[in-house]
């Protein structure tokens, strides 16, 4: 019997047996469900519902973030890159994201992803950026976006749940496939063409692969640079803030009658 023959049938039968000295709850505190290796429906540490939502999000609990929390630091960190566009640590960072997509080779179709592997998956989301032209400074804004947002949050998760956040951000960038048919037929109250849309699963493997490239591709920014970052993210929260409270003051203003 072959290697993988063995690992996959030892795998079959681990997903399926009770292991009796495995925890009784779930690893998270105060969930009352058993972990999937003490209950025979899986091998995880966690139940069922933690799981999948670590598989999705990065924690068995945080959720991700939105974008009205991302956001400010995308534009925050897009404005920090074009005042600092000769800066070393930009120009790497860059240099390397360029090489990501350049080196992703032929982009796999999101309809044909099903059953590749998770680093395939991951490198197929680099070359459909760079079919879609998408700039590597809008890729390192994103990325430096949720770095941000990660290191303002006063309860951060791990290394693992920026990354997984990370590679949310580029897998909506990189976005999926529509397919357009016109039909024919003379029913009216029929659609006149038929949409067929994929796109890629938000989880897995292969959000922690893509994430862990993006993060290290910016790695000595988001070390050496994110004082200076953060400045720039609460000095365009002031200047919105001021904005909001002068022209709320001008709308309280009585208007003279002429």
């Amino acid at each position: 019997m072959t290697m993988p023959r063995r690992r996959r049938d030892d795998l079959a039968r681990r997903l399926v047996e009770t292991n009796h000295n495995a925890r009784i709850r779930c690893w998270v505190f105060q969930c009352p469900e058993p972990p999937g290796n003490a209950s025979g429906r899986g091998l995880g540490r966690f139940c069922r519902k933690h799981l999948e939502h670590y598989r999705r999000h990065g924690d068995p609990l945080k959720e991700s973030y939105n974008a009205t929390k991302a956001n400010p630091y995308r534009r925050a960190a897009a404005t920090w890159l074009r005042r600092n566009a000769q800066d070393r640590f930009v120009q790497a960072a860059l240099k390397r994201i360029e090489g990501l997509m350049i080196g992703a080779g032929q982009a796999i179709a999101p309809r044909n992803l099903r059953g590749v592997a998770a680093k395939d998956k991951a490198r197929s989301v680099w070359a459909r950026l760079r079919n879609r032209e998408v700039a590597a400074k809008d890729i390192l804004a994103a990325i430096l976006g949720v770095a941000m947002c990660h290191a303002a949050d006063t309860q951060r998760g791990r290394v693992e749940y920026l990354r997984v956040q990370i590679a949310k951000v580029l897998s909506r960038m990189a976005g999926g496939e529509v397919k357009r048919w016109p039909t024919h037929h003379t029913d009216p109250t029929l659609p006149k063409e038929t949409v067929l849309r994929w796109f890629p699963a938000s989880e897995g493997l292969v959000l922690r692969d893509l994430g862990k490239a993006a993060e290290l591709a910016a790695e000595f920014i988001i070390h050496e640079r994110m004082e200076a970052l953060l400045v720039t993210a609460d000095q365009q929260r002031i200047r919105k803030a001021s904005r909001t409270i002068r022209s709320l003051a001008n709308s309280a203003k009585p208007r003279s009658n002429p």
